[in-house]
């Protein structure tokens, strides 16, 4: 497709611009200014009637006119929440015909395993309160649990990480997207009370996003062993075969990853919030490489397959990676940590408002520290950063 149709080319733009409004409402990422007081209400409460977010930005605007789709007159006077539910609305008929008619590989997925409340121990026995607010009045929002809280191998290192559809029933009115956003803001600011350093919320896509789907965005053999929280068990998708998406997630994680060598060459090192970022990164790339390639490999067996894709010089990288990982557990029951809990139970409703705290404040972890990232493991992450882009499929423009 590579003289696609302008109006696919819009259709695909608005989809991602919804589901990134969608995801900000589920994670309750607002952006009210700090002088308002809509930002202090928010501040110690989630509900999305506080919710500020750029909805009617002027490239969907353009988009919405390409689709020939027209807008209520007096959309800008609503509140953010009721200009999503309306532009949605506005929409849906356009994006459903146009992206439907787009050549892709139809895909059902049924999860099949349930949520297990009382498997759950330790800081991980707080996780089925966590998702107290997804009751079954909620229309429109199937949840699922995956990874390493849902096959419980959970570590001190692990977070939580679900895949979440938001459907048709969702948006139906203002009132409901309100309640569904409450909701889910609510229980990704619970995901940063079991991990507090958990660098981010819900993995969320609609409906519009299941009729062309890029397994860039979320590879979908995650499903494999996920568990239901709240729902519909089956999904039904149309993927795009396109991989491209895997070799942008590379250019993108080594992008933060680089980064994040300047500073420890800079600052001698990092805190624990911004380690566990960088392990992440590293443990990811060779899934993101073989992905690009167009397997379908999770990130342990990629692990597993990394000596063979990775030379000498770079595979200490990711044996440094492994072994933050299973050594985390004291940096995350430090004193510190318990204290800054403390702090962000009381200030911070929601989620990216506590990631903040333990962002700027986390335990350091210099050179000198058992973990640290030494000059020897920095010169092995450069090498592991470059391999990893030089085995990456490119990615298309």
């Amino acid at each position: 497709m590579s003289e696609r149709p302008a109006k696919f080319d819009a259709a695909l733009r608005l989809s991602a611009h919804l589901r990134r409004c969608c995801a900000a409402l589920a994670d309750g990422e607002s952006e009210a200014p700090s002088w308002s007081p809509v930002f202090w209400l928010g501040r110690f409460d989630a509900d999305a009637r506080w919710w500020v977010h750029p909805v009617l930005t002027e490239e969907t605007r353009e988009d919405c006119a390409a689709l020939g789709a027209d807008l209520p007159a007096g959309l800008e006077q609503q509140r953010p929440v009721g200009q999503l539910t309306t532009l949605i609305q506005a929409v849906e008929p356009w994006l459903r015909e146009i992206l439907a008619s787009a050549p892709a590989a139809n895909e059902e997925w049924t999860v099949e395993g349930s949520f297990e409340p009382t498997r759950y121990t330790g800081r991980f026995a707080r996780l089925p309160g966590v998702f107290g607010p997804l009751d079954d009045s909620l229309p429109g929002v199937s949840l699922f649990l995956h990874g390493s809280l849902a096959d419980h191998t959970a570590t001190a290192f692990s977070d939580v990480d679900d895949f979440v559809v938001l459907r048709a029933d969702a948006w139906r009115d203002a009132e409901t997207l309100r309640r569904v956003g409450t909701a889910l803001a609510r229980v990704a600011r619970g995901y940063q009370d079991i991990d507090p350093f958990q660098h981010h919320g819900h993995w969320l896509v609609t409906e519009f996003d299941l009729l062309y789907y890029d397994e860039g965005f979320m590879p979908l053999n995650v499903l494999e062993g996920a568990r239901r929280v709240t729902g519909e068990r089956r999904i039904d998708m149309r993927r795009n075969p396109d991989t491209s998406g895997f070799g942008k997630n590379i250019t993108s994680t080594l992008r933060t990853l680089r980064r994040r060598l300047g500073l420890i060459e800079k600052e001698g090192g990092m805190n624990a919030f911004r380690l566990k970022g960088l392990a992440g990164e590293i443990a990811l790339l060779p899934a993101y490489v073989l992905q690009s390639h167009g397997e379908r490999c999770s990130k342990s067996e990629a692990i597993c397959r990394a000596a063979a894709l990775y030379s000498p010089d770079a595979l200490p990288a990711l044996e440094w990676a492994t072994r933050v990982r299973s050594e985390f557990e004291p940096l995350v029951k430090s004193a510190r940590v318990d204290r800054l809990r403390r702090m962000a139970a009381w200030s911070c409703a929601r989620r990216g408002q506590a990631e903040a705290v333990f962002k700027r404040w986390a335990p350091w972890v210099g050179a000198p520290h058992p973990l640290g990232p030494k000059a020897r493991i920095v010169e092995a992450i450069r090498h592991f950063a470059n391999e990893s882009e030089s085995l990456a499929k490119p990615s298309t423009p």
